[in-house]
């Protein structure tokens, strides 16, 4: 009997012991001997008041190490580090002998430690979990990541977007970081991985951009070849628009003459407006602006005299005037050659006849062609220098006018050249002289 009911208060006992392991809450209070951890969060650098927080994954608890071990347990617990950077935790779980931890330092995503180990028996081992901070600093964009705490051994890339704050004619652009701790110290990247394991900070550096353009105005459509040439490169009419860095320098020049149609059409540059009065030039940049070379139309005049050749000839010479100029012809109204003497008869503009005018006025409103006509001019008597039918003192006065004067010479007339010996000397007065009209 008494062995049945030792049996009985035994089966009891077994039982009552089952139910405790069995309904025994995850979150109950743990005794001394059963598995559990010291959790030390420390940030480096030491910063206090930052808040720290831990979530169970496994079944188990958590509370704040506070020196109490009966009471506070639960499935996550928080606390703000102390002066030394340090947050404190215990961990504890029914059965098993690793624990898996999520541990969130001020909001940053969280890091999962997987296989924590944990006591055996009355012994509670210490695990350290080290946060680092990451200053970063940047004038322009929203770099990535921000300012925050790094589990130690984070792998991170750094980034920003570049250009940056466009407003108007101005942007800045990244010329890369400098890097203290993990942090490469410097790079001309836009981007840079590193893995963090101390205190570190990134500083990204930026520089003032400006946009420029150059441009020209007066330029036709019928001209495409080379209008302007920048930094060595050439430009048609349509110009180019850049973005510099500020302080950068940078050449310019406006070609000129473009050359349309030879001795037909041009444009010649005429002057600059905006960051330069110059054709050519240095700008060293400060500012966003316009560069714009200013042209003009010009128009090809040829002229000429029919029989070509003759001496003296028609002012002005061929060349180029500007569009919508006006321009003073003015032909000799007797000329000559090699051989025979001429007359004024008319110009021709264009093939058209203007008669009895040795002086007009040409309106340049396009290429224009000005033919000056002559005819055939038989002096006799000979020494009948101003054509006027007879000789007599106005013919040698005439000469003396002259006088000394060889042909090609500005003041050579070949009327007064009596003999045709190419000077007008001595014996173009005899020979005048003697035919004198008494």
């Amino acid at each position: 009997m008494k062995k049945f009911l030792s049996m009985i208060l035994l089966g009891i006992l077994i039982l009552g012991i089952g139910a405790t392991f069995l309904t025994k809450p995850v979150f109950a209070e743990p005794d001394d001997e059963d598995p559990g951890a010291y959790v030390r969060v420390q940030l480096s650098p030491s910063v206090s008041g930052i808040s720290v927080g831990i979530s169970m994954l496994s079944a188990g608890s958590v509370k704040v190490e506070d020196g109490s071990w009966f009471w506070g347990w639960g499935s996550s617990a928080s606390t703000t580090t102390d002066g030394s950077g340090l947050a404190q935790f215990r961990v504890w779980r029914l059965l098993g002998f690793t624990a898996d931890i999520s541990i969130t330092v001020n909001g940053a995503p969280s890091e999962n430690i997987y296989g924590m180990s944990l006591n055996v028996v009355l012994w509670a081992p210490t695990h350290t979990f080290t946060w680092y901070y990451l200053t970063v600093s940047s004038a322009h964009n929203a770099p990535t990541p921000a300012s925050g705490w790094f589990y130690a051994g984070t792998a991170i890339t750094a980034s920003v977007t570049s250009p940056a704050d466009q407003s108007g004619g101005i942007r800045y652009g990244c010329t890369g970081w400098t890097g203290t701790g993990s942090v490469p110290s410097s790079g001309t990247g836009t981007s840079v991985a590193f893995t963090i394991n101390s205190a570190s900070s990134i500083t990204w550096n930026w520089i003032a951009q400006y946009y420029i353009t150059f441009a020209q105005s007066g330029v036709g459509s019928d001209f495409s070849g080379t209008v302007m040439t920048i930094d060595g490169t050439d430009y048609d009419g349509d110009g180019a628009s850049f973005w510099f860095d500020d302080t950068s320098s940078h050449t310019f020049a406006f070609n000129c003459p473009l050359v349309v149609t030879p001795d037909v059409k041009r444009y010649c540059w005429v002057s600059t407006a905006g960051l330069s009065t110059l054709q050519t030039d240095t700008i060293t940049v400060a500012t966003s602006g316009s560069v714009t070379g200013n042209y003009k139309t010009q128009y090809y005049l040829t002229v000429k005299t029919n029989p070509e050749g003759l001496c003296p000839a028609p002012t002005p010479p061929s060349g180029w005037f500007d569009e919508c100029s006006y321009v003073t012809l003015s032909a000799p109204t007797i000329a000559h050659n090699q051989w025979h003497n001429y007359t004024f008869r008319w110009w021709k503009i264009d093939g058209q006849m203007v008669p009895e005018c040795a002086t007009m006025t040409l309106h340049m409103d396009g290429p224009k062609t000005a033919v000056v006509c002559y005819c055939e001019v038989f002096v006799d008597p000979p020494g009948d220098v101003n054509l006027d039918g007879e000789v007599t003192m106005r013919d040698i006065a005439i000469i003396v006018s002259h006088y000394g004067a060889k042909k090609d010479q500005p003041n050579y007339n070949f009327l007064s050249d009596v003999n045709h010996d190419g000077q007008i000397d001595l014996m173009d007065l005899v020979t005048t002289a003697k035919l004198l009209k008494i």
